[in-house]
């Protein structure tokens, strides 16, 4: 028993051996394109995105094929890295949600309780909107959890109790330009992009009813969120909204505009139900 226990303990550490020798000889052939420093709790970590390309398309600024973090102290002389497990092998590429906060110098993080923040990265989806990563850390020890790897696309974020919130994008190339009838009246209309906001907590993704009216862009047609909810078919136990396409038209001589929710993008009559009210 103790013989076994014993080739245990060894394999255990040869594995440790073996992980660090690999995330030393990454670290070594790839490039720096960021790094970030963050502190929470007074603790410090030390955050890099490197990349195998010596050249790289402008686009690419900042992004990199590995992710690496470091909990050494600010005086030590050779500090060591870790590779993040958001990735170790594949096409994909990551850089820092960039923006400035009380956590991190560069990069967007969030506290979600106690025990658990949450680092957030940005994964390459050329040529639509980049792809939302989370990656978890235990605030005690500074060590990575297993990271989300989300298939929302995201520019925006905002601190909510508990998380955070988001803006979610849409990924579509069939934009819609044409003239309707509403209310015998000529106006020239166009597809737009519905954004609804998703909150992020420790129990997971929820959309976001208030979020999603409090910052539509033609919040100001509406009466209420309630007005807002009827109109974009939004169910408040299921969480979703069930006439996420969304419509805009105007027009200049009667200086009105309008919107128009659909449960999928069709061919539009003269008979849609839109939201109209006088140009702001």
């Amino acid at each position: 028993m103790s013989y076994y226990f014993t080739m245990v303990i060894i394999l255990f550490f040869l594995t440790l051996m073996a992980l660090a020798d690999e995330d030393r000889t990454t670290w070594d052939k790839s490039l720096i394109r960021d790094r970030n420093i963050c502190y929470l709790d007074g603790k410090r970590l030390v955050v890099a995105v490197k990349g195998l390309n010596h050249t790289y398309d402008s686009n690419e600024m900042g992004f990199g094929e590995y992710a690496f973090y470091s909990t050494s102290d600010e005086d030590e002389e050779t500090p060591v890295f870790k590779l993040l497990p958001l990735k170790k092998d594949g096409f994909d590429i990551y850089r820092f949600f960039y923006a400035n906060n009380s956590i991190c110098s560069k990069q967007l993080a969030y506290r979600l309780n106690s025990r658990i923040f949450a680092l957030l990265f940005l994964k390459d989806n050329n040529p639509s909107h980049n792809k939302l990563v989370i990656q978890l850390f235990d605030i005690k020890t500074m060590k990575p959890k297993d990271p989300i790897d989300t298939t929302y696309m995201s520019n925006t974020t905002i601190s909510v109790p508990g998380g955070f919130a988001f803006k979610s994008l849409t990924d579509r190339d069939d934009h819609e330009n044409s003239y309707i009838k509403i209310n015998n009246v000529k106006y020239n209309y166009c597809s737009q992009d519905f954004s609804p906001w998703i909150y992020f907590t420790i129990n997971g993704f929820k959309t976001s009813g208030t979020l999603s009216y409090q910052n539509f862009k033609w919040k100001h047609l509406f009466k209420d969120k309630r007005d807002f909810h009827k109109f974009t078919g939004w169910d408040d136990r299921t969480k979703i909204f069930n006439t996420p396409f969304l419509y805009h038209a105007t027009n200049h001589e009667t200086r009105k505009e309008c919107v128009l929710f659909t449960s999928s993008r069709r061919k539009l009559t003269d008979k849609e139900n839109w939201k109209c009210a006088q140009l702001m």
